[in-house]
C-alpha cells in the first residue's frame, strides 16, 4: 500500500512480515528499514498481534487478496476497503498498486490529493525510498561485495583482454571507491524449461544482443555528461543545462549548475568522476547479471568474460521458500535482496518480462524509460508473457537499431535517465555507509 493510497484511504500504514516471518525467521525485517513511515507493526498495532492473525470472519476487519486483478481495476472503493477499522491488503510478489491507480475511481480520488496517475513510476519509486532503506548490515555487506566485485574483475584476464585497462578508483573524495554497473541483466528461469533447449538459447543472445546496445548508448551520454556538465563544453546540439533544468526545476540551477550544496558536491565528487572513468575506458564497463539459476549466470559469463559481474552461488534462491543448493538458507531475504540493490545501482537494464525482481529494480533503480534505457525480454520463465515485454527474436531486432532510434527520437529521454541517476543517490547508497563507519570509529577512537 504505497503513501498515496495511505492518505486516500485516511489510513495509518502498516507492514507486516510476521504472516511469513515464521518461515523465514522474520529476514525481511532484519534487512529492510523503516526509513521515513516507521510501519513496524508492533509498535503501532494495540492489539499487539498481526492484523492477518485475526479471526478472518472479523466484523472489525475487510481482507483484500492480491490475486484479483480485474477487482483492483474496476471495482468502486468501496469493494477495496469497507467502512471499517482495519483494511489487509494481503499480497505476496507482485505489487498491485500501479493496478490500482488505473482503477478509474480510485484515480479520480487521487487526483483530488495531487497525487496524478500519469507519473505511476516515480511515486512508486518516491514511496519505495519513503518507506525502506537497507538495514545497516545489508549496507555493509552489499557495499564491501560491490567493491570486491570491481575490484576483483579488474583484476581478472577477461576484463583485461577486453578492454585493456585497470579498474581504477575514484578519485572523488570518498564518495565511492568504483563507478557502478553499466547495467544489469536479470534472467528469471524458475526452473520449469529445459536450461539447454533452444528457447533459453535464444533467450540468452536476445539479453546480450539488447546488453551490447544499452552499454553503447549509456557510454555515449556519460561522455556527453562529462562534456557538458563537468568540463563544460559548449556547442552540442543537445543542451544539457536545460535538460539538468528539466531533472531539478528551473529554479534550481544557476549559470548550468546544482543550486544545491549537496548536489552540486555529488556532482562533482560521484557523478562527474563516474563520467569521465567509464566515458574514457578509464574504468572497463561491468555488467551485474542477477539470476535465480546459476547456469544462466555461467553463460551470461562465458559469452562476455569481460563484463559479467555476479555474487556468488548462495544468493540464487530469488523467490519462494525452497532450499536451493550448497550453502543456500531456505527462504532467506538477505541473499536476493543483495542481489537486488546491487542490480539498481545500475544505469540501464535487461529485465525479464512478467518478474517482480525486475519491477523491483527498476523501481528502485529510478524506472529507467522502457524500451530505451531498459528492455524486457519475455523468458521461459512461467510468469513471462504477462504484463509489457518482447519475444527474444523481437527484442534482438529491436536492440540492433536501438542506437539509431534513441538518437533518432528518444535522445532526451535518454540523457534525462542518466542525469537523474548519476544526481539521485541510490538506494544502496554506499557513499553514506562509508561515512557512517568512519564516524563510528571516530566515535570508537575518541572514546
Amino acid at each position: 500500500l504505497p503513501p498515496p493510497l495511505e492518505i486516500i484511504t485516511r489510513r495509518a500504514l502498516v507492514l507486516d512480515y510476521s504472516k511469513y516471518s515464521l518461515r523465514v525467521n522474520g529476514s525481511e525485517v532484519a534487512v529492510l528499514s523503516p526509513n521515513l513511515v516507521d510501519w513496524r507493526l508492533r509498535e503501532v498495532w494495540p492489539h499487539g498481534i498481526s492484523p492477518v492473525d485475526l479471526p478472518p470472519r472479523d466484523p472489525a476487519v475487510h481482507m483484500v487478496y492480491n490475486n484479483q486483478p480485474k477487482l483492483f481495476e474496476s471495482a468502486e472503493p468501496s469493494k477495496l476497503w469497507q467502512d471499517v477499522p482495519v483494511v489487509v491488503f494481503d499480497s505476496q510478489n507482485h505489487d498491485l498498486s500501479r493496478t490500482m491507480m488505473l482503477n478509474r475511481h480510485l484515480g479520480e480520488l487521487a487526483e483530488k490529493a495531487s497525487f496524478h496517475r500519469a507519473d505511476q513510476a516515480s511515486w512508486e519509486r518516491c514511496g519505495l525510498r519513503v518507506l525502506f532503506k537497507p538495514s545497516p548490515a545489508l549496507a555493509s555487506v552489499a557495499c564491501d561485495r560491490a567493491a570486491r566485485l570491481a575490484s576483483n574483475f579488474s583484476a581478472s584476464p577477461g576484463a583485461a583482454a577486453g578492454l585493456g585497462a585497470p579498474h581504477q578508483r575514484l578519485q572523488s573524495g570518498g564518495v565511492a571507491p568504483f563507478p557502478p554497473p553499466v547495467l544489469a541483466l536479470h534472467v528469471r528461469s524458475e526452473g520449469r524449461h529445459a536450461l539447454d533447449s533452444s528457447r533459453w538459447e535464444d533467450t540468452l543472445q536476445a539479453f546480450i544482443t539488447c546488453a551490447d546496445a544499452l552499454e553503447a548508448i549509456v557510454l555515449a551520454e556519460l561522455r556527453k555528461f562529462h562534456a557538458h556538465l563537468c568540463v563544460r563544453t559548449r556547442g552540442d546540439a543537445l543542451d544539457y543545462a536545460r535538460l539538468l533544468k528539466q531533472v531539478l526545476g528551473p529554479t534550481n540551477v544557476a549559470d548550468g549548475r546544482p543550486k544545491d550544496p549537496a548536489i552540486r558536491e555529488r556532482l562533482e565528487n560521484y557523478a562527474c568522476p563516474v563520467a569521465r572513468a567509464l566515458g574514457d575506458g578509464t574504468s572497463p564497463p561491468m555488467w551485474m547479471v542477477v539470476s535465480d539459476n546459476q547456469y544462466l549466470v555461467s553463460q551470461l559469463r562465458a559469452r562476455r568474460p569481460q563484463r559479467v559481474v555476479a555474487l556468488d552461488d548462495a544468493v540464487r534462491v530469488h523467490s519462494g521458500f525452497t532450499a536451493g543448493g550448497v550453502n543456500r538458507t531456505t527462504g532467506a531475504a538477505f541473499g536476493p535482496l543483495q542481489d537486488l540493490v546491487l542490480a539498481a545501482t545500475s544505469l540501464a537494464m535487461v529485465g525479464t518480462a512478467g518478474s517482480s525482481f525486475t519491477e523491483t529494480i527498476a523501481a528502485l533503480a529510478g524506472e529507467p524509460p522502457l524500451d530505451v534505457l531498459r528492455i524486457l525480454v519475455r523468458t521461459p520463465f512461467i510468469k513471462s508473457y504477462q504484463g509489457v515485454g518482447r519475444r527474444p527474436e523481437e527484442a534482438r531486432r529491436h536492440c540492433e537499431h536501438l542506437s539509431s532510434s534513441v538518437l533518432a527520437s528518444k535522445k532526451h529521454d535518454a540523457a534525462i535517465a542518466v542525469i537523474r541517476t548519476l544526481l539521485d543517490p541510490a538506494f544502496l547508497d554506499c557513499a553514506a555507509t562509508q561515512r557512517g563507519r568512519s564516524g563510528q570509529q571516530g566515535q570508537g577512537s575518541g572514546g
